[in-house]
């Protein structure tokens, strides 16, 4: 199981607002937010970065290997980045998930 519902939980609490405003200032359903924070769905890259957004936090402060490939080799080369380039590397499928919407 992952803990990224709970780190949203715990970071939108110390930020101060209920489910429901963060729900609004993200553009997701109230019952999507409980959903995540709950550990029952993960959020898209594209409503996680917004989540970030909406919470001053960093997205790798929620992303772990959730959304990385599975496959030992890149999991091995991605563990290898340094922070900075862990960011641009989230910063490009983000970029990717954009894309891909848009085209959609």
């Amino acid at each position: 199981m992952n803990n990224v519902g709970i780190k949203i939980k715990t970071a939108r609490k110390a930020k101060g607002l209920k489910r429901k405003e963060l729900a609004e200032l993200v553009n997701l359903s109230l019952s999507s937010i409980q959903h995540i924070e709950n550990d029952n769905r993960m959020p898209s890259l594209e409503s996680l970065y917004h989540i970030s957004r909406a919470l001053d936090r960093p997205l790798d402060y929620f992303v772990e290997d959730e959304y990385i490939v599975e496959h030992d080799e890149l999991h091995q080369m991605r563990d290898a980045l340094s922070q900075e380039e862990r960011a641009q590397l989230i910063e490009i499928e983000l970029q990717y998930c954009r894309c891909k919407s848009q085209k959609e």
